[in-house]
């Protein structure tokens, strides 16, 4: 029986990929799941941008967190190679114009 090697060469199985999911809000990929995050980091090498702030920092230049903001180029690879799934959000702030308008 063949075994699975990894990139650091022993003979364990690749990772089981978590359930990943694209959420896209304003033309923008946003990865929320801390998980998927490691994941597509560690076995597709999409690093992407973390844009989230982080509580009991004092300088968020410096720092950053939860999302994972994906290019355009990143977000389309995960979905050719099916490796995630994309969700579509609605603005908010459009939402509530409307039903003010209303």
């Amino acid at each position: 029986a063949l075994e699975a090697v990894t990139a650091t060469g022993t003979g364990d199985a690749a990772p089981t990929p978590p359930a990943i999911e694209i959420r896209v809000v304003d033309d923008r990929a946003y990865v929320y799941d801390a998980q998927a995050c490691v994941y597509l980091r560690s076995q597709h090498r999409l690093v992407g941008v973390m844009v989230g702030s982080l509580p009991g920092y004092r300088s968020q230049d410096v720092a950053r967190g939860l999302p994972l903001e994906l290019s355009p180029e990143e977000a389309t690879l995960c979905i050719e190679r099916g490796w995630a799934t994309m969700a579509f959000e609605r603005d908010c702030e459009t939402d509530a114009f409307r039903a003010y308008r209303a």
